[in-house]
C-alpha cells in the first residue's frame, strides 16, 4: 500500500476482510463492503480524509459486490464506485444502471473478470459479452487500451476495468499498470490521473496552548466529570461502536483542555508555498511513480534528488514567510508608537 500513498483515492477488490475485522489507512477515510458468511471477496474505497465525501451505495446484488461514494467537486458531485464480480457470477447490468441513475456523473472501477477483445483484451469471455452489452447501452464508456491487468503462469489478460460516463471519461489520462504485489491472484495495480479538483474540507486552525499556565486540578476535575458520563461497561463489538467510543473520549479530553489550559496569543500559521515548490511536488510524485514502475537505480536516484530539492525549497519558503511575518510585526509596532 505504501507504493500508492500519493494517491487520493484507492479502490481495492478482494479485500478478504470480515465485518468484525478492523482496517485503517493513515490519512484516509475507509468505506467497505465485506463479503458475508463466505471466504474471499469484498471491496473497499479509501478516500483522502481532506476530501468531502460520503457513502451513497453499499450492496451485493447477485454476487456483484458494490460500493459507491459521492465526492464533492467544483463541478458538482462525482460518484465513484468499486465493483468486484467473481469468476462464476454474471455481470448484472442493473447494478451499473442503478449507479448511473444515482448520479449520471460517475466513475466505476473494478475487477469484473470480463475479457473483451474489442477493448484491449486478448479474447472475449462470457462476461466480456455482458460488458459489451452494457457499453452498447451507451450511458457508460471504458478506457480503450491494451494494458494487461492480470498475469499468471505466462498468461496475461485485461479483466480489470475503468468505466465512466461523459464528460468524466475525458478527464482521465496517464493510465498505467504496475508489477503485481506478489499476491496469489497476480492482479496488476492500475493507476490513472483524474484531472478534476475535489472540494476540500476546510482546515481547522492549529491552536497553541500555554501549558505553563495550565490549571491541572481543574483539568482533572473537568475530565473526570466528563468521563463519568461515558458508559464504560458497554459491549463494544463492531467498528461503529469503537468509533463512537473513541469520539466520546476525544471530545472529553478536548473539552477539559479548553476549560483548564489557556491559549497562547498566536495561532500556529501555515506558510504559503511558492510556485517552484508546487512544481517540485508534482515532479517528485512523477519521479516516484516512474521509479516504482521501472525499479531502476537511475529513476530511484532521480526521485531522491528531487526530494532533496523539494526539502530545500520548502525551507526557503518557510524562511521567506517568517521574514515577511516578522517584518509586518515590526511595521505594526512602529505604527503603534
Amino acid at each position: 500500500m505504501a507504493r500508492f500513498s500519493d494517491c487520493d483515492i484507492l479502490s481495492i477488490n478482494e479485500t478478504n476482510l470480515k465485518p468484525q475485522q478492523l482496517f485503517s489507512l493513515p490519512g484516509y477515510h475507509i468505506y467497505r463492503n465485506d463479503r458475508q458468511n463466505k471466504q474471499g471477496g469484498g471491496v473497499l474505497l479509501a478516500i483522502r480524509n481532506n476530501i468531502k465525501c460520503f457513502e451513497i451505495f453499499n450492496q451485493t446484488i447477485e454476487d456483484n459486490e458494490t460500493l459507491a461514494v459521492q465526492i464533492e467537486t467544483f463541478n458538482g458531485f462525482l460518484l465513484i464506485a468499486s465493483i468486484y464480480i467473481p469468476p462464476n457470477a454474471k455481470l448484472n447490468c442493473d447494478v451499473f444502471q442503478h449507479l448511473y441513475k444515482i448520479n449520471n456523473n460517475c466513475l466505476i472501477l473494478g475487477d469484473l473478470n470480463a475479457a473483451l477483445c474489442t477493448m484491449g483484451s486478448k479474447k472475449t469471455n462470457a462476461k466480456g459479452y455482458q460488458l459489451q452489452q452494457l457499453l452498447a447501452d451507451g450511458f457508460l464508456q471504458c478506457i480503450d487500451n491494451n494494458l494487461m491487468t492480470y498475469a499468471r503462469n505466462n498468461y496475461e489478460e485485461k479483466i480489470d476495468w475503468i468505466l465512466a460516463s461523459q464528460p468524466t471519461l475525458s478527464f482521465i489520462d496517464n493510465v498505467e499498470t504496475y508489477p503485481s504485489l506478489g499476491l496469489k491472484e497476480d492482479h496488476r495495480p492500475l493507476t490513472f490521473h483524474l484531472n478534476m479538483s475535489a472540494e476540500l474540507k476546510p482546515g481547522s486552525p492549529r491552536l497553541s496552548y500555554n501549558y505553563k499556565t495550565a490549571d491541572s486540578k481543574l483539568y482533572r476535575s473537568k475530565l473526570n466529570d466528563l468521563l463519568h458520563k461515558i458508559d464504560i461497561n458497554q459491549n463494544i463489538t463492531n467498528a461503529h461502536q469503537i468509533e463512537t467510543y473513541v469520539k466520546e473520549l476525544t471530545e472529553s479530553i478536548v473539552s477539559a483542555t479548553k476549560t483548564a489550559i489557556p491559549l497562547t496569543n498566536e495561532k500556529i500559521k501555515n506558510f504559503q508555498i511558492s510556485r517552484i515548490t508546487k512544481n517540485l511536488i508534482e515532479s517528485k510524485h512523477r519521479a516516484f511513480r516512474q521509479w516504482k514502475k521501472t525499479n531502476s537505480d537511475a529513476n530511484k536516484k532521480e526521485y531522491y534528488n528531487i526530494k532533496q530539492l523539494l526539502n530545500n525549497s520548502l525551507r526557503n519558503d518557510r524562511i521567506a514567510y517568517n521574514g515577511l511575518f516578522n517584518f509586518s510585526l515590526n511595521l505594526s509596532n512602529k505604527n503603534n508608537t
